[in-house]
């Protein structure tokens, strides 16, 4: 634990971010290092790939310092907790609008936990069904009706959505003529 917390100390004064506190403690197996400083933006980076990243360094550094593998979770301001919780509210919303609609939904690209995440919170939810497509970073999560996506063809009132159909237009005179009445002068030259 020690060599952890030591090389993420490292770490972080080389991104420049000053009083930074570490500790750490073991629970069930996993080595869960908390930061406390006075800039999280910095070490939690775009969607947390900051933080992300030093997590696996740091695992890298306790496997080569104690010679197994010992898995590693850094959480820096309850980074990890309120990602969770707003993974778990997008994943409901966009489960309720494909619910809804019969179209699918795509995430962003994700890592495999948060994708995990949105798999398993768009289980409890009926009608809807959670697929990852794409390769390496570019994965992504696709929500979809249970059945597949419901299409709408728009049929004889095309997506009026309940409004009354347009009255038609009075029919015209049968001497009507569309550009008016248009008169060629001749000339005797001819």
């Amino acid at each position: 634990m020690n060599a952890a917390v030591t090389y993420l100390k490292a770490m972080i004064s080389g991104l420049k971010v000053e009083n930074a506190e570490v500790t750490g403690e073991v629970k069930d197996g996993v080595l869960e290092l908390t930061v406390q400083c006075d800039d999280y933006g910095i070490i939690i980076g775009r969607r947390g790939e900051t933080l992300d990243s030093l997590q696996y360094l740091t695992g890298l550094a306790v496997k080569k310092a104690c010679g197994k593998y010992i898995r590693v979770a850094i959480n820096v301001g309850d980074y990890r907790e309120k990602r969770v919780e707003t993974l778990k509210n997008l994943a409901r919303r966009h489960a309720d609008y494909v619910a809804r609609t019969g179209r699918r939904y795509t995430f962003e690209p994700m890592n495999p936990y948060e994708r995990r995440i949105i798999h398993t919170t768009v289980q409890e939810i009926e009608g809807v069904e959670s697929t990852s497509v794409g390769l390496g970073q570019e994965r992504k999560v696709v929500l979809q009706p249970t059945g597949g996506v419901k299409y709408r063809s728009g049929g004889r009132r095309g997506y009026a959505n309940g409004r009354p159909a347009a009255k038609k237009a009075a029919p015209l005179p049968k001497d009507f003529t569309k550009f008016g009445k248009i008169e060629v002068e001749k000339d005797g030259n001819e």
